[in-house]
């Protein structure tokens, strides 16, 4: 396995060095070499600085067996950081390795979590895959960045490629679709032209119709009109035998007149009569001239 990449200690962002790490009690230092391995991983502690630290015999002094056995695993489990010839000296030579082993015994041991420091813990190994997880997805945006711009020009291309396929398949079946209206209607034009005779002739005999028709309303119309007149004649007739009838009716009346004064002119010339007899007759000619008078328009 290759060296993780080394910076200078100013451009770091994780700071590794012993004068820290000998400051944390035994059970945080494990924490701590654990973190700094991450860091390391992602780039943002040195390694050499790392290597220093865990080299040191200060580091395992007064270090209980159960945290300097975890300090050893988390120690071999990020190994592939170190070159091979500092993977062989932590391994086999450094103090870490020399004071403690790895063995089924102390596995089990370790694997038993301590009731005092159990909740920082947990909450440190939460943190840790929190960081793991972002750095993993930092290294994933730095790889991909790059190619952000070829992609994005390869994503336009497939989507100007795939609206020019729909463009072409819609004209495609467009065409398909006018073909078949062609085929269905020149199955249909011999029919639509006899059905064009027939109607054709239908109108025609339509027309016919319509001449005979308002042919027989003009001679209806115009024997209307004749026998108005002959009802105008009618009615002049019967007003000219009204008149002659009114005549007539003067003409008597005229000669009744007439008739009355010359009735008057006898009884004036008569003798004179008994006052009984000139009673009666005066009772018999009071009608006639009450109905005189009635004649003349005078009532009595």
């Amino acid at each position: 396995m290759g060296k993780a990449k080394t910076k200078d200690k100013e451009t770091f962002s994780f700071v590794v060095d012993l004068k820290t790490a000998l400051s944390l009690t035994p059970q945080q230092r494990v924490r701590w070499v654990g973190k700094a391995c991450r860091k390391v991983a992602d780039g943002e502690a040195s390694i050499k600085h790392l290597y220093d630290v865990l080299s040191s015999r200060k580091l395992v002094s007064e270090m209980p067996e159960k945290v300097g056995c975890r300090m050893l695993r988390i120690v071999r489990e990020n190994l592939y950081l170190f070159s091979e010839k500092q993977q062989r000296f932590l391994t086999e030579e450094s103090a870490l390795a020399v004071n403690f082993t790895l063995d089924d015994r102390s596995e089990d041991e370790a694997e038993e979590p301590e009731v005092a420091a159990a909740p920082s813990r947990r909450g440190d190994d939460a943190a840790a895959r929190m960081e793991e997880m972002m750095a993993r997805c930092r290294d994933f945006v730095r790889q991909k960045a790059s190619t952000f711009e070829q992609r994005r020009i390869e994503a336009d291309e497939a989507e100007r490629q795939a609206a020019r396929a729909r463009e072409k398949e819609a004209a495609e079946r467009f065409a398909r679709e006018w073909e078949e209206i062609r085929e269905w209607h020149s199955r249909l034009e011999e029919w639509e032209q006899a059905s064009m005779v027939a109607n054709d002739e239908r109108y025609q005999v339509h027309l016919q119709v319509c001449r005979r028709m308002r042919g027989r309303s003009r001679r209806s119309s115009g024997s209307s009109r004749g026998g108005a007149s002959d009802e105008d004649r009618r009615r002049k007739k019967d007003k000219d035998k009204d008149r002659e009838k009114q005549r007539r009716r003067d003409r008597g009346r005229r000669r009744h007149r007439s008739s009355s004064g010359d009735s008057h002119a006898r009884d004036e010339d008569a003798p004179a009569q008994p006052p009984a007899r000139r009673q009666r007759a005066d009772e018999a000619r009071a009608p006639s001239a009450t109905l005189a008078d009635l004649l003349r328009g005078n009532p009595a």
